[in-house]
């Protein structure tokens, strides 16, 4: 059976659920990936994030209401890329989250709409987001909702031990080999 919510802008005195809500986001985020690890004052940042969201629009922070039970989050920015870039502004999706309880009930569905529409309003073309290579669920989810896979992030961890130095090295030995 489905459940009744509602879906309404976060509001200033509502900024425990937004936290709420994204904490338990990365909570689980951080068990697929570590380095998705919120900082220390993590809350901090959360507060003046939403505040410059407000002052300047850049984007919407709604939630999910079952009752007055925050169940879901969504947080979507503009985004604006190199001036190198023909196609350089986009919406991007921080964050879509729905607590476990209230899953496969409408709830991501309902905030992914209202995530398109904003974004068309604003005048963007495309909508991006971000999703753990192993978070199969959520790939099943964007695709049964049309998104398609366009790129893929690659990393290579580095070792913090060596020097510093050793970029200047490098550099040098690169420097002497075009000599040769």
């Amino acid at each position: 059976m489905k459940i009744a919510f509602e879906i309404r802008p976060a509001q200033a005195d509502e900024e425990w659920a937004v936290a709420h809500l994204f904490e338990a986001l990365h909570h689980y985020n951080t068990l697929l990936d570590p380095y998705f690890g919120l900082a220390e004052d993590w809350r901090e940042l959360l507060h003046d994030f939403l505040v410059k969201q407000v002052l300047d629009t850049s984007g919407i922070t709604m939630l999910a209401w079952h009752g007055s039970v925050p169940i879901g989050l969504l947080i979507v920015t503009g985004q604006q890329d190199s001036a190198l870039f023909k196609r350089r502004r986009w919406a991007e999706l921080l964050a879509l989250y729905v607590e476990q309880d209230y899953r496969s009930q409408g709830v991501a569905q309902s905030l992914l709409k209202l995530a398109q529409a904003w974004a068309s309003k604003q005048g963007y073309q495309r909508i991006q987001l971000y999703v753990t290579a192993s978070n199969h669920r959520a790939k099943r989810f964007y695709q049964a909702q049309g998104w398609q896979c366009v790129q893929e992030i690659w990393r290579l961890g580095l070792d913090q031990s060596q020097q510093h130095d050793d970029f200047a090295d490098q550099l040098i030995m690169c420097s002497n080999s075009e000599l040769e």
